[in-house]
């Protein structure tokens, strides 16, 4: 899936990933940085102001391996006491911790105002109440090492009200593109759809193009049950590219390239385990390694479709492991235009069981490429 925090020193996996040009900015302002952070820690106490857009985290003592007191908003004004090996011992809302010098700032002229900043137009210190509301109610965790953010908005603009450790179950309550609202600790907010996991959920499944020739190609999905969650390129269901025999698209909207489509749904679909194959975690790569390049894939989709998955799977002292060609394929309708000479759709829907069971395996048919060739995979992990 597609990540970021000023996780007090280092950027985290906790919103959208800062962009290639915020991160040349950094390099090109690190000489100046360095200059503010040297004069920052030579008066004390003095104000200073958080100058990471994605916010910044209080933490118990001066390292990013220490726990994690409060969040702190792009923008926000804190009082500074001392400091200690590039880190800010910091007194705000009556919390008193460490953050990093490296996104603080003592003029307050470097941090745009909150008008500036907010992209909606809406005050990014009130909750936004969801557009959508989840009728289905779908349940989910929180798939980020470093915890994930919980904003007050649908966007990077809103106030961090609390962050979420990993792995901590939640329930969607409404949406909108890209965010998912939910309830926590007695508190509404926003969190990113980008790092949370739906149970049941369509996860990343990536279509891959190679025509004979370069053509510009549309790309449809249409859902049987659910809804978009993500989407690169853009596109809610569907997409206008141009395909290169090597597989690269160009977005005819955006004008960016890619190495393929990705979308992620939720889904509501029963699946069939009647058979597949229970794989004990340690043997994973090895069993996916040998079955998937007999299914169909290259030797490039199969190794992505491998490091995407296996630390899901290994995690699991067993998994059972299904491959639900007619399921998906009935829950997820691939239509493309022109129409391909040949298609091969793999996902995978796998669930943490106790140990060994016998289970009849399925049939695999040999996929033969041949003239415009359509390749997709993706993927659910459900929970009993």
């Amino acid at each position: 899936m597609i990540p970021s925090l000023a996780a007090c020193g280092s950027r985290g996996k906790t919103d959208p990933a800062e962009t290639e040009e915020q991160a040349a900015a950094g390099e090109e302002n690190g000489a100046e940085d360095e200059a503010a952070q040297e004069e920052a820690q030579s008066e004390y106490p003095k104000t200073m102001y958080v100058n990471a857009e994605d916010g910044l985290l209080l933490r118990k003592g001066p390292g990013k391996d220490t726990d994690v007191i409060y969040p702190l908003s792009y923008g926000q004004k804190i009082q500074v006491d001392d400091a200690k090996d590039g880190w800010a011992h910091a007194t705000v809302d009556g919390q008193t911790g460490w953050c990093s010098m490296e996104f603080l700032t003592a003029d307050e002229s470097n941090v745009k105002s909150k008008d500036e900043k907010s992209s909606s137009g809406a005050d990014p210190d009130k909750l936004v109440k969801p557009s959508n509301n989840s009728e289905s109610g779908f349940h989910g965790y929180v798939d980020s090492p470093e915890g994930l953010n919980m904003r007050l908005g649908p966007g990077q603009d809103y106030k961090i009200i609390d962050v979420i450790p990993d792995k901590t179950e939640l329930t969607e309550l409404g949406w909108e593109d890209g965010w998912v609202y939910i309830m926590w600790k007695g508190k509404y907010g926003w969190i990113s759809a980008q790092y949370f996991i739906m149970e049941g959920g369509k996860e990343k499944p990536v279509i891959y193009l190679y025509p004979e020739k370069t053509t510009d190609v549309t790309v449809r999905i249409s859902l049987a049950d659910g809804r978009f969650t993500q989407s690169i390129p853009a596109g809610s269901g569907e997409w206008h590219v141009t395909a290169a025999p090597d597989g690269k698209l160009t977005d005819k909207a955006s004008g960016k390239s890619y190495d393929y489509i990705f979308w992620e749904s939720t889904d509501n679909t029963e699946y069939d385990w009647s058979q597949g194959y229970v794989v004990e975690g340690r043997d994973t790569e090895d069993f996916l390694a040998g079955i998937l390049p007999e299914m169909g894939l290259n030797r490039n989709e199969y190794t992505e479709f491998i490091d995407y998955w296996l630390p899901r799977l290994e995690k699991n002292r067993y998994n059972l492991i299904t491959f639900q060609t007619d399921r998906y394929t009935e829950s997820a309708r691939l239509d493309v235009s022109p129409e391909p000479d040949s298609v091969l759709r793999v996902f995978i829907a796998f669930k943490a069981v106790d140990g060994p069971a016998n289970i009849a395996a399925p049939e695999i048919k040999p996929f033969e490429r041949k003239g415009f060739t359509v390749v997709e995979w993706g993927g659910a992990e459900v929970r009993d």
